[in-house]
């Protein structure tokens, strides 16, 4: 049932999607839309940006501070085709939490905004005096280059070297019970859950538009939102972390254009389905057949979705996640089909 063609190296499937499906729209967000093609294309010239006008060298950690939007998923992807490390953070951090995140992190580069960029000045040394892009089409910030022009720069460099058990990304644990901790994580450990669980459970295909509302720091969306989709070569929409009142359902609404058609999945949290279930109207009938196709993550007791018709998912407070059907014996009972 594990689709081991796809544990390979991400930018192998990246160039792969774009070769087979160059105009398929990888990614959009509230202002722009990426293809296949040129994700391929811009991911590939950031990472030689990286390695050729930078000081930094195979394995530095280059610290991605945006909110959602494309360049996130674009710097995550690009700091690995350039055997770096890519170290996404929480673009709401106080001063105190940046600072602890570069410090433990030794991060030698910072990818973010202009506003997150007078956050890291305020910082002060030895802060203030990383080596910075920042994206946004604006005047170039004193000491700072332009993510635009980073991935229009048609720098060229040997890229595409690291292993699947190489060190690929630093996630943070989100502090809840202590202080964050940075975790490493290889491209082989991210590609197992696109492997055994969101191909061959979920479904998860080039057919799919997934519809992301979350914020793309998180592991979960590290894992399905960017890893997921860009392995799969399917397409997502991200949403706005903040969204107001009814806006998720607005999102569900909205025919995106280039997308090719709705949405067929929605990943978030308890709370995204409560307040998608609490807004205004009814569930529209497409949204209502659905409704089993989502994922959920950080349950508090037990959610059911699925993807795979007669297979159950069921998720409780905590791993492992159990996958289960209907025993035809006693139908009142579960079987237990595998442990993930």
């Amino acid at each position: 049932m594990r689709r081991d063609e796809l544990i390979r190296p991400v930018p192998e499937l990246l160039r792969q999607h774009a070769e087979v499906a160059p105009q398929r729209v990888a990614y959009s967000d509230f202002s722009r839309s990426v293809t296949y093609a040129e994700l391929e294309r811009r991911t590939r010239s950031l990472a030689s940006y990286l390695k050729t006008r930078t000081a930094l060298g195979g394995g530095d950690r280059v610290a991605i501070c945006l909110g959602n939007r494309v360049e996130t998923v674009e710097s995550c992807l690009a700091v690995l085709r350039a055997g770096m490390v890519g170290v996404p953070l929480n673009p709401r951090s106080s001063d105190a939490e940046l600072a602890h995140f570069l410090q433990d992190s030794g991060a030698g580069f910072v990818i973010t905004d202009a506003a997150h960029l007078a956050q890291l000045r305020r910082l002060g040394p030895p802060y203030d005096r990383l080596g910075v892009l920042v994206t946004g089409s604006g005047p170039v910030p004193d000491g700072a280059e332009l993510f635009l022009s980073a991935v229009e720069s048609g720098a060229s460099a040997e890229i595409d070297l690291l292993g699947l058990d190489d060190p690929a990304w630093m996630l943070y644990t989100s502090g809840t019970t202590h202080r964050p901790k940075g975790v490493l994580s290889t491209q082989r450990a991210a590609l197992w859950s696109v492997a055994a669980c969101y191909a061959p459970i979920f479904g998860l295909s080039p057919d799919d538009r997934l519809l992301w509302p979350l914020p793309l720091f998180h592991s979960f969306s590290h894992s399905l939102a960017i890893l997921g989709v860009t392995a799969v070569g399917a397409s997502a929409r991200i949403a706005g972390e903040l969204l107001p009142p009814g806006g998720l359902r607005q999102e569900l609404l909205t025919a995106h254009e280039g997308l090719g058609g709705p949405f067929t999945m929605l990943a978030g949290v308890p709370t995204t389905y409560h307040r998608l279930v609490d807004s205004a109207g009814e569930l529209p009938q497409a949204l209502a057949e659905s409704w089993a196709c989502v994922a959920a993550e950080g349950t508090r007791g037990q959610i059911r979705f699925t993807r795979t018709p007669g297979i159950s998912v069921w998720q409780w407070a905590g791993p492992p996640i159990q996958v289960v059907d209907r025993d035809p014996a006693e139908p009142d009972r579960f079987r237990i089909l595998r442990t993930v």
